[in-house]
């Protein structure tokens, strides 16, 4: 969430840099915002893959336990 804020501000300095005629100032604007959007995509994978394999190893354990009551 925090990556993201920070790359919709960046977009957002785009508008107002083109609106002045700033073009470089746009352009690195656009690559400053693309960048955090990046980062932001992928410390999401990172969590929703960090999620899923505990979900995973939960449910592996839960299994072990219930097939250990079940003797």
């Amino acid at each position: 969430m925090p990556l993201g804020i920070v790359g919709i501000i960046n977009a957002s300095k785009v508008n107002s840099s083109l609106a002045v005629g700033d073009y470089a100032g746009a352009q690195a604007a656009s690559k400053e915002a693309g960048k955090w959007v990046k980062y932001g995509l992928i410390a999401g994978g990172v969590v929703v893959a960090f999620y899923i394999l505990m979900m995973i190893l939960g449910v592996g354990a839960g299994m072990m336990n219930g097939m250990r009551g079940a003797q």
